[in-house]
C-alpha cells in the first residue's frame, strides 16, 4: 500500500482535501511547504487546523525561506526566472516524499487540493489520479471536480473556519505578496498588512546589493 501525503497551504482547498480524506477514512500525513513569506494569519491558521483536527502538519522549506533564497539568487522571481515555486515548494516537498518513502519502503502519493474551476490552466487537468512525470511520483487530486460551494460545505460540516485572509478580501493565500499578484491584490495587501511594505523594501535593498556584489565578482573573475 502507498502512503498518502496531503500538501497543506493554509488555504480552503487544501483543507477541504484533508477533510475529504478524513470523511473517507483514508489515513494520511500532512505537510506544509513553508516559504517563510506567508501572512501571519496563515501561520496562526495552520496551528488552528492542527488543534481542531488533532493532527500534526510537518513543515519543510529552504533555510531562511524566500528572503534568504532571494539574496542567494540575487534576484527576485519574475517571468521566466520564477525560481520560487521550484526551490521553496517543489524541491523541499520532493525531498520529504523521498524520505517518507525510504523510511516506510513504499510509494508515496501527493494529495493536492487542485480544483478545475480555479483557473483555465487547471481546467485542462483531466485526471484525478496519475503518475506525474514532472513531479516524478503519483499525484491524486480528490477535489478536482468540486465547486467553491462544495469546499465551503465541508468546512461547515466539520465546524472549521476558513483562513481569515479570505474574510479580509484576499482571494488566495500563499506567498504574501506573490510575484503574480495583480495591482488590486497588492493594494489590498498594502492596506491589510502595511508593515510588509517596509519588509519588501528592505529585502529589495539586500537583493540589489547582492546583485551588485555578484556583478563585481563576475568582473573580477
Amino acid at each position: 500500500s502507498s502512503e498518502f501525503i496531503t500538501s497543506m497551504s493554509g488555504g480552503k482547498d487544501s483543507l477541504a482535501t484533508a477533510l475529504a480524506l478524513r470523511e473517507a477514512d483514508i489515513p494520511c500525513r500532512y505537510v506544509f511547504a513553508d516559504t517563510g513569506w506567508e501572512a501571519p494569519e496563515t501561520y496562526e491558521y495552520l496551528g488552528t487546523i492542527e488543534r481542531h483536527l488533532g493532527i500534526t502538519i510537518d513543515r519543510v522549506g529552504w533555510p531562511g525561506g524566500f528572503a534568504e533564497r532571494a539574496v542567494k539568487e540575487a534576484l527576485f522571481p519574475h517571468g521566466k526566472a520564477g525560481w520560487c515555486t521550484r526551490e521553496l515548494k517543489v524541491k523541499p516537498l520532493r525531498r520529504y516524499h523521498r524520505r517518507v518513502a525510504k523510511e516506510l519502503d513504499t510509494d508515496t502519493v501527493s494529495v493536492v487540493g487542485i480544483r478545475a474551476d480555479e483557473s483555465p490552466k487547471r481546467a485542462l487537468i483531466e485526471r484525478e489520479f496519475e503518475f506525474d512525470e514532472k513531479w516524478d511520483g503519483y499525484v491524486w487530486r480528490p477535489i478536482l471536480a468540486w465547486t467553491v460551494a462544495d469546499v465551503l460545505a465541508i468546512h461547515h460540516r466539520h465546524g472549521v473556519p476558513v483562513n481569515p485572509l479570505y474574510l479580509a478580501g484576499h482571494s488566495r493565500v500563499g506567498c504574501f505578496p506573490c510575484r503574480n499578484a495583480d495591482k488590486s491584490t497588492l493594494a489590498l495587501w498594502g492596506r491589510t498588512h502595511p508593515g510588509m511594505v517596509d519588509k519588501v523594501r528592505e529585502l529589495e535593498a539586500r537583493v540589489t546589493e547582492a546583485r551588485h556584489a555578484k556583478g563585481h565578482e563576475g568582473i573580477a573573475t
